[in-house]
């Protein structure tokens, strides 16, 4: 959408709004990430932790996207709010990271978003799961969704 401002017959300015930018389609392949999430499942939570003896939040994101094609990304969740693209909420697809906010204050939590509203992340309390958005919960906490571009 784009708005017009002033009121001469040619408009000086213009307003571009998000659906003015389309978002460009996940690329992922299901199959071959799938297999990648499926083996981390029930990994238990280590702080800083990056192999199937156990990993935190960011840690799982960096080696899900590693063994999946090769991506190396920082073990960090803010660099990764930072440098991953923008997503809006409708369009988040299978694959694209999503964060939340524990304390309110900064973001402090990442997943990787699978269907219906799912998404896999490691948990302190529960290590590697499959939760929802649709949980109160992490609904409260949501602060965005980000796109890796290889």
């Amino acid at each position: 959408m784009t708005i017009f401002l002033g009121c001469a017959a040619h408009p000086r300015y213009t307003i571009k709004t998000e659906s003015d930018y389309p978002t460009n389609p996940s690329k992922i392949d299901r199959d071959k990430m799938g297999r990648v999430i499926k083996s981390y499942l029930g990994v238990p939570y280590k702080p800083n932790g990056m192999s199937h003896l156990g990993v935190d939040c960011s840690g799982l994101v960096v080696e899900i996207y590693r063994r999946y094609n090769g991506t190396k990304l920082p073990h960090d969740t803010e660099k990764l709010f930072k440098l991953a693209k923008k997503i809006k909420r409708p369009h988040i697809a299978y694959g694209d990271l999503i964060f939340f906010t524990i304390d309110f204050k900064k973001i402090s939590h990442v997943g990787i978003y699978l269907d219906n509203g799912d998404f896999v992340h490691s948990s302190e309390s529960q290590g590697v799961v499959i939760s929802s958005l649709k949980e109160p919960y992490y609904n409260r906490r949501y602060m965005g969704g980000r796109r890796v571009i290889p």
